[in-house]
């Protein structure tokens, strides 16, 4: 009885284990999973790196985030006292299966990530733009749109 107890437990927990990878996996992968994309202006990782392999690019709540050189950085800008932290680079990757959230291609892993928003940050906030402190510079990441090419 013990023996039976403990496979339908086991079965159990493995089920939700995998029940939630593929949710997860879905997720991230919602331009395969096209019933899933709540909004289709919003590229994925696979899009953004299918049309450029090299861009520089990092995941924020379910968005991407590309390098903008074309910014000015306003002058003595300390972003420690005047942004906000709001998490580090966890993976430096480019693999286009998984690329989750805090995950970036250039950016070294324990990278600190900063936006300047008035309100305090919540998970899912999904900001414009984020910004990362180099050791020289100070380097803006905008949101990727993805834009009609009817227009």
């Amino acid at each position: 009885m013990k023996k039976r107890s403990f496979i339908i437990f086991a079965s159990l927990v493995l089920s939700i284990f995998i029940l939630g990878f593929i949710i997860k996996f879905m997720t991230i992968n919602r331009d395969i999973f096209t019933f899933m994309n709540d909004d289709e202006r919003f590229p994925t990782a696979r899009e953004v790196l299918n049309e450029d392999s090299d861009a520089d690019i990092i995941s924020l709540d379910e968005r991407i985030y590309e390098r903008d050189d074309d910014w000015e950085i306003k002058a003595n800008y300390d972003v420690r006292e005047e942004a906000q932290e709001i998490g580090e680079i966890k993976r430096q990757t480019t693999n286009v299966w998984w690329f989750p959230d805090f995950s970036a291609t250039k950016l070294e892993k324990g990278t600190k990530i900063y936006i300047n928003e008035m309100q305090q940050y919540r998970r899912g906030d999904k900001p414009g733009e984020l910004m990362i402190k180099t050791e020289d510079d100070l380097v803006f990441y905008r949101k990727v749109v993805k834009h009609d090419d009817a227009e």
